[in-house]
């Protein structure tokens, strides 16, 4: 009689039930990782990097399955409809925290759908602008930008985060600025050295050599601290505006997934993330700096994130497609 009942009982009974027991062993058989990207790209190459380490550990085989589209929806969908029993991982990035922004006729909600293992790696976006501008920081560039009010450009990348994050920027700045959209950061820059945009808020590794040049000039770190590679260049926060701009990459599970699970999933996969050869890989090969949050600094950031960049696609009118 009691075996009936138990096996009468839903799956995320029988899960929750055996949680401790499952945690012990799993995993038992190879891990998924779900990458948001096509193939080709450092996404998929860093998921591989970090899979290889937890085989090691777990004795099973990390697997990356590519399913890019719409905004990260695919994949994100995917691991939510997926069996909660952390075989499927999603490896996800900060492009995720805009699907019901950009994406239309959407019921995934990222906060209530997935459960946040870690943010592993980041790279802060800074905050440029062209030798052409008589500004040295984001204080001077303020002032000269007010003087010039409608009359100013910066450069965004259609449907992405960092349009939002440039829009923040300027919105917190009290700037009246012209936003254009490009198709990428190549064709951006590109109309930046050439004078048609003043503003951009990028990676550090794609305006690397220009900044070197000099015809570019870093006005912030838009990160938490200050990027190694321009040690002079103070954050937006030390210059009084508190607003984080980057991209990361991050690790979800289905939100069922058992907390022991969950928990052993965050617990090796930080582990992994923190030993040298990883950290000095990911910032030497793709300018990444690692985190390795916590479950609960991710809901954080997450949150943050997903409100902050809510609010400014509303205040532009933004509209999902």
């Amino acid at each position: 009689m009691k075996k009936m009942k138990l096996l009468g009982l839903p799956m995320a009974g029988v899960l929750a039930l055996s949680a401790p027991v499952l945690a012990q062993a799993w995993p038992s058989r190879p891990v998924t990782f779900i990458v948001t990207s096509a193939p080709g790209g450092p996404h998929g190459v860093v998921a591989k990097l970090i899979g290889d380490q937890l085989e090691k550990k777990w004795g099973q085989p990390v697997i990356v399955d590519y399913k890019a589209g719409a905004a990260g929806l695919l994949g994100s969908d995917f691991v939510k409809r997926a069996a909660p029993d952390g075989y499927t991982v999603l490896f996800g990035a900060d492009s995720l925290t805009t699907i019901r922004i950009f994406v239309k006729n959407t019921d995934f909600d990222m906060e209530k759908d997935l459960a946040p293992i870690t943010i592993a790696a980041y790279t802060p976006f800074i905050v440029h602008t062209t030798s052409k501008v008589p500004a040295k920081n984001m204080k001077e560039f303020i002032a000269y930008a007010k003087t010039q009010p409608g009359k100013l450009n910066y450069g965004v990348i259609g449907q992405s985060q960092q349009m939002l994050d440039s829009m923040i920027l300027t919105r917190t700045a009290g700037l009246d600025m012209v936003a254009v959209p490009y198709l990428g950061a190549a064709p951006l820059l590109t109309a930046l050295l050439g004078g048609d945009l003043q503003l951009y808020v990028g990676s550090y590794s794609a305006s690397a050599q220009h900044i070197k040049a000099g015809s570019l000039v870093p006005l912030a770190a838009a990160g938490d601290q200050r990027n190694e590679a321009l040690p002079d260049v103070p954050t937006l926060k030390e210059q009084g505006i508190d607003q984080l701009a980057g991209f990361w990459y991050g690790f979800f599970a289905n939100k069922d997934t058992p907390r022991p699970i969950a928990d052993k999933l965050t617990a090796d996969i930080r582990e992994a993330m923190q030993k040298p050869e990883i950290v000095d890989e990911l910032r030497s090969k793709f300018g990444l700096y690692v985190i390795a949050s916590t479950q609960q600094e991710m809901a954080q950031r997450v949150a943050r994130e997903i409100k902050m960049r809510t609010e400014a696609a509303n205040a532009a009118n933004i509209q999902p497609q």
